[in-house]
């Protein structure tokens, strides 16, 4: 959160803050674990090999072990960079999204820009209750912002939209009234 304090305004606070869950790289664990599961039966293949004086065999499944295994830290590595590297947060003002760990990728709207709320979610994301809410702001079509794979994304939603109702201004309709300004009262009394 402090890399989120420094792009605040004196008089603005975080009201809500998040990362990419790790829910939201469920595959990516699965493949981690499927790799370090290969990699011990390599291992121990290689126990019994050399039992067996295999050498041959032992060597290739040692091969395979350290392979596997720095493949999975390779798959680790990454999917840990891009949960900690992605930071998004709601403040009293706008919508934020910082995006890096050795240099900085910052984007942010406020509440007043924002035209339209998109939220994306698979079966498998309601199941898990994770989901992509893309933002769009006026004079564009495209998204500008999105927090990828946020958990409880329609907390975030209905958040954002309660946050863009109360930034905007009260506008009053009345015949002959204008905005802003008290109906005249007429002086006869009866």
């Amino acid at each position: 959160m402090s890399y989120l304090n420094k792009h605040l305004s004196p008089d603005e606070k975080i009201i809500y803050w998040c990362r990419i869950s790790r829910l939201a790289f469920f595959r990516e664990y699965a493949l981690l674990v499927f790799l370090l599961i290969i990699s011990i039966t390599s291992l121990f293949t290689t126990f019994i090999s050399r039992i067996q004086n295999y050498i041959v065999l032992a060597t290739a499944m040692i091969v395979l072990f350290y392979m596997f295994l720095i493949l999975a830290l390779v798959l680790l590595v990454r999917v840990e960079y891009r949960i900690w590297s992605k930071r998004y947060a709601l403040t009293t003002e706008r919508v934020i999204v910082s995006e890096g760990i050795f240099s900085e990728k910052f984007r942010s709207t406020t509440y007043d820009k924002i035209t339209d709320l998109r939220l994306n979610q698979s079966v498998f994301d309601k199941v898990l209750n994770i989901g992509t809410i893309g933002i769009d702001t006026a004079g564009t079509d495209a998204i500008e912002i999105k927090f990828i794979g946020v958990k409880n994304p329609s907390y975030i939603q209905n958040k954002i939209s309660e946050m863009q109702s109360a930034k905007k201004p009260v506008v009053e309709e009345a015949a002959g009234k204008e905005p802003g300004k008290k109906p005249k009262r007429s002086k006869n009394k009866r």
